[in-house]
């Protein structure tokens, strides 16, 4: 993680924690299928450090950039939209310094791990689909029947779901083929 906005009071410390526990909260867990049998596990533990300076950041890791809000990467062609997050490859996330208190608070626990699952692959589930003459397929599995409270959809949801058996399998594959944490990422 790194501080880069102007505000200089942010407790990155607790950014630093508050995006560990987010993390964990969202990718550790047991799922059982509908005969209550183990359909999957995951144990998921996230080490976030803090940087002073990009160059401390060493190749295999991705860097957490706080902000400014009026960064031009935070400017949306809708007014009414707030960009709170923003994942630039795979080795790269920025954080709209706006919304930190907020991540910090657990106000918001969806956009790191949201953001964080860009940077492993995942996609908007609507984006998984692609039109193909007759109809709609996905690349992916089925994750347009995901549910809403999914963490990969866009906008606000109360209490985020974690990851889908398809979107564990695609992160799985991305890995084992030696696609995550490259500076192109796949999104």
């Amino acid at each position: 993680v790194l501080n880069s906005s102007s505000n200089k009071d942010i407790d990155i410390a607790a950014f630093a924690i508050a995006m560990m526990n987010q993390m964990e909260a969202i990718f550790d867990q047991t799922v059982a299928k509908d005969d209550k049998t183990l359909d999957f596990d995951v144990s998921f533990m996230a080490l976030i450090g803090i940087v002073n300076d990009k160059k401390d950041v060493a190749k295999d890791e991705t860097l957490i950039e706080i902000k400014d809000s009026d960064h031009k990467d935070f400017k949306s062609k809708d007014p009414y939209t707030k960009i709170v997050g923003v994942a630039l490859s795979g080795k790269e996330i920025e954080i709209n310094e706006a919304f930190v208190d907020d991540m910090i608070k657990g106000r918001n626990v969806k956009t790191l791990p949201h953001e964080a699952g860009h940077t492993a692959g995942l996609k908007h589930p609507l984006h998984d689909f692609k039109k193909i003459f007759f109809g709609m397929f996905t690349e992916e599995g089925d994750t347009f029947n995901s549910p809403k409270t999914n963490f990969m959809y866009q906008g606000g949801v109360p209490a985020p779901t974690g990851p889908t058996r398809q979107q564990m399998e695609r992160m799985l594959r991305l890995y084992e083929s030696g696609f995550l944490n490259q500076s192109t990422g796949i999104h």
